[in-house]
């Protein structure tokens, strides 16, 4: 064991003392020389009060400097005379015992921990992998539930709910939400081709749509073999309806005719009756009416539930809610079923996505009613009137005008 030297202590703290006064000496005079140097030379009295208090100020502010350097010295002293601090007291022992060239395999993967090789303390808790990516993936996934957690689901352009924004009648605008359990539209609209006064759709380059017209008292004078020629393929027509005003039903005054006609011309034969029922008993009626009519004559298209707005006036049926409209159709169209037709659900998008409950009619084919060069209902449908006032060879006056999707032979 080395022993210390009394003598050699004594000695190296002396040298310290006298250092630190001569170096106090020299900080004290410069700072004075300079101190002389930039101050101005005035003869009045102010300036000599001035440069006293200055003066007054550097002198304790030296003095100050040279207590701190005493005590400085005085801290080092007790250190080379030996400190009782230890290992223990001290921050930098406590840093982690780690190599910084330790691989995965030197961790214990079996609980997927490492400890401080000087404390024992764990550093690393959980389960580890082989692969570090596989670390970085679990970290993401942990912080993310932990965001979740506090802020919620985060929602994605794909949750987002998804709309479609409908211009009214009056001309106001209405957002509806897309309805996730009914199946989507599949057309393809760029094969879609007007040839006037026919639309077309197209599947693999072959035609796969039919063309049909709207007929009924307001047609005129109808020439169905003319209609025939020029490119019908079958006719809507409107077997009766009930008064929107009244409520009395009134039978077309041309249904008759109609039907022979058609007929006669082998064009194909769908009809509808344009509803204004409000309760159970009406809408019945309305059905039975029209299956008593056709009943005589071969119908392979579809009979057409018809209840829609009256345009400048008020109709029975405003004042009906979402649930009995519905209601209403399903009735219609569940007893033509029964008779042994088809059938399929007429309106225009106001009325088909917000007057009615589409879930609850899912099952019905749909007839939409819109002016455009392409149909913008987003679900399924079956037959598309794109025009409402058209004109066409063998039709007195304008008429509505279809194109069918749907295979209804």
């Amino acid at each position: 064991m080395k022993y210390s030297d009394p003598y050699e202590e004594s000695h190296v703290n002396s040298v310290f003392v006298y250092m630190a006064i001569i170096m106090s000496a020299i900080v004290i005079g410069v700072v004075a020389m300079i101190f002389w140097m930039n101050t101005p030379k005035k003869n009045n009295k102010n300036a000599s009060v001035a440069l006293a208090n200055t003066q007054s100020s550097e002198v304790k502010q030296a003095s100050k400097i040279k207590l701190q350097t005493e005590e400085m010295v005085k801290s080092v002293d007790e250190l080379l005379s030996g400190s009782t601090l230890t290992s223990d007291q001290l921050d930098i022992w406590t840093l982690p015992d780690i190599d910084t060239d330790v691989s995965y395999d030197s961790m214990d993967t079996k609980n997927g921990t490492l400890k401080n090789q000087t404390t024992g303390e764990t550093l690393v808790q959980g389960v580890m992998t082989e692969n570090k990516e596989d670390n970085i993936e679990k970290t993401q996934s942990q912080d993310e539930a932990a965001t979740t957690e506090l802020f919620g689901e985060e929602t994605t352009e794909e949750d987002a709910i998804e709309q479609i924004t409908l211009t009214l009648a009056d001309g106001t605008e209405q957002t509806v939400d897309f309805i996730d359990s009914l199946t989507r539209s599949t057309y393809d609209l760029e094969q879609f081709v007007y040839q006037k006064p026919e639309m077309k759709y197209y599947v693999d380059g072959k035609q796969s749509s039919t063309f049909g017209a709207d007929i009924s008292s307001k047609s005129g004078k109808v020439d169905f073999s003319k209609l025939k020629k020029a490119g019908c393929d079958f006719c809507m027509i409107r077997i009766g309806q009930r008064g929107y005003s009244s409520g009395n039903i009134v039978m077309d005054e041309t249904y008759k005719d109609n039907l022979e006609g058609a007929k006669k011309a082998g064009l194909k034969i769908g009809a509808y009756f344009y509803s204004q029922a409000i309760t159970k008993d009406e809408v019945l009626e309305e059905a039975d009416s029209l299956l008593d009519v056709i009943d005589d004559y071969t119908v392979t298209y579809p009979i057409m539930f018809d209840m829609e707005a009256v345009s400048d006036d008020l109709a029975r049926t405003d004042a009906l809610d979402v649930a009995t409209r519905t209601r209403l159709a399903k009735l219609f169209m569940d007893e033509i079923e029964d008779a042994g037709y088809k059938v399929i659900l007429y309106g225009n998008l106001e009325w088909l996505l917000t007057k009615l409950d589409l879930e609850a009619l899912s099952d019905y084919d749909i007839c939409v009613a819109q002016d455009s060069d392409s149909p913008d209902y987003p679900y399924e449908f079956q037959m598309w009137q794109y025009k409402s006032a058209a004109t066409i060879n063998g039709v007195e006056e304008d008429t509505r005008l279809f194109v069918c999707l749907k295979d209804y032979e």
